[in-house]
């Protein structure tokens, strides 16, 4: 998803396979520069939360630690990115997983 416009919060569904599962998944937000077709962390301008492991990126592998995996059906991840103090933060289920990325 890019988001055009700017929004405090962006929900994302995390949507499962036949079997139940969840595809590797990044979410996370990038500048419109950003090619969005690949992991938005491996890029300069992206920033991201990996499904699989609950790890944060930027700029390149998600290999900080930082929050819960998303890895079941219908997981809802919320983003919020607050311009004015320069944060990014995420929610699984609604549940704050802490300030991922600070600038």
């Amino acid at each position: 998803y890019v988001l055009y416009e700017f929004e405090n919060i962006y929900t994302n569904q995390i949507n499962p396979t036949p079997t139940g599962t969840c595809r590797k998944t990044t979410v996370g937000v990038c500048l419109t520069s950003v090619n969005t077709s690949g992991y938005v962390n491996k890029h300069d301008g992206g920033w991201g939360y990996y499904q699989q492991s609950g790890r944060v990126g930027h700029g390149g592998p998600a290999k900080t630690v930082y929050g819960e995996p998303f890895k079941h059906s219908r997981d809802v991840i919320d983003i919020e990115l607050d311009c004015n103090k320069g944060t990014l933060r995420f929610y699984k289920n609604g549940v704050d997983q802490g300030i991922a990325f600070d600038n």
